[in-house]
């Protein structure tokens, strides 16, 4: 992804989720997942897909049972 999609995503995610203290890290490799995290914490991956032109964004997020 490059550096002005990551911003755009970051920025609707702080919007949707109403917390500023969202930031998505580029992938250390093309092509790869980014990091998405909160206050510095890791919470998910963000994934671009191109698909006919068209352009979506999929945010991952496991939630574990000791984390309950």
């Amino acid at each position: 992804m490059k550096i002005e999609e990551i911003r755009s995503v970051e920025s609707y995610m702080r919007r949707t989720f109403n917390n500023d203290d969202i930031t998505i890290a580029a992938p250390p490799r093309s092509g790869g997942s980014c990091e998405v995290s909160v206050s510095g914490e890791f919470i998910g991956t963000l994934n671009r897909d191109e698909d006919e032109g068209e352009v979506s964004y999929a945010f991952n997020m496991v939630i574990l049972d000791l984390d309950l």
